[in-house]
């Protein structure tokens, strides 16, 4: 197990990181974050000087360059967060959490066992020129908990979405 609890963090990269067991970000701050999974390949060009042993010692273990098991960020606090093509497998906390920009999921693949339990988004939608990415974002999160037919979830990133929407939306105007 990893424990990296009440850290705090400018911009940080945890790109490709394999975590044994489980790993607990609880009540870290991080300015921006980058938590993307990728591919045995794209890693051929790291730091590893004998990538198939690294390799076979990591899958022997159950460890992924894209795949997170259980872990959790309950009561951090993101400036920005990639988790862009990650492959969440066990129970993930995002429990009382404080994104200050919406995260970004994009291809990724969330556990049954995620929670946003108490988490906090920005209040206000995001400038004209973010607003249609941050609804991106809560576009992704809604459909991955539509298909989970976790419908409490799926509607929370759908009310995200549509006040981003709003911000760039053209026709009907508030008066």
């Amino acid at each position: 197990m990893a424990r990296f609890d009440r850290s705090s963090f400018g911009l940080v990269t945890f790109i490709g990181a394999m975590f044994d067991l489980s790993v607990h970000f609880e009540y870290c701050t991080f300015k921006m974050a980058h938590f993307d999974g990728v591919r045995w390949a794209q890693l051929s060009e790291s730091l590893y000087q004998d990538m198939a042993t690294w390799r076979q010692r990591c899958v022997s273990i159950g460890m992924e360059p894209d795949r997170l098991g259980r872990i959790s960020f309950r009561g951090a606090k993101f400036g920005g967060a990639k988790f862009t093509q990650r492959v969440f497998e066990g129970e993930v906390s995002f429990d009382d959490v404080i994104f200050q920009k919406a995260p970004d999921f994009r291809d990724a693949k969330i556990s049954q066992q995620t929670s946003f339990a108490g988490a906090g988004f920005p209040v206000a939608p995001a400038a004209p020129d973010e607003a249609e990415n941050a609804a991106q974002s809560y576009r992704t999160l809604k459909l991955a908990f539509a298909q989970q037919q976790a419908v409490r979830e799926e509607q929370l990133f759908f009310r995200l979405e549509m006040r981003e929407e709003a911000v760039t939306a053209e026709g009907l105007r508030k008066w």
